[in-house]
């Protein structure tokens, strides 16, 4: 029998090894068209203040809105998403 766990809703896996979740971040970031993209100094600055916020899960999940901080903290068009604190700005 297979141990691993099962997505309620399809047939895949719900455990990714970090290598496999930074590929796909890393994946998905080049497809951001850059305008919609915050500069490279600025996105360092937001993937800091998620390293720094007690919210981070597993080094990869905001606890508030589920996203990978990676993908998140690229968009222009986005905010952190802490209850009353943007912690981006």
């Amino acid at each position: 029998m297979d141990n691993k766990k099962e997505c309620k809703g399809c047939s895949a896996t719900v455990r990714q090894s970090f290598e496999e979740i930074n590929k796909q971040m890393d994946e998905y970031v080049k497809t951001i068209p850059l305008d919609d993209c915050v500069e490279d100094d600025e996105y360092k600055k937001r993937l800091q203040a998620c390293k720094d916020c007690l919210a981070l899960y597993y080094e990869s999940t905001c606890k508030y809105c589920g996203c990978f901080v990676r993908m998140r903290a690229k968009r222009k068009n986005k905010s952190c998403p802490y209850p009353g604190q943007d912690k981006w700005k």
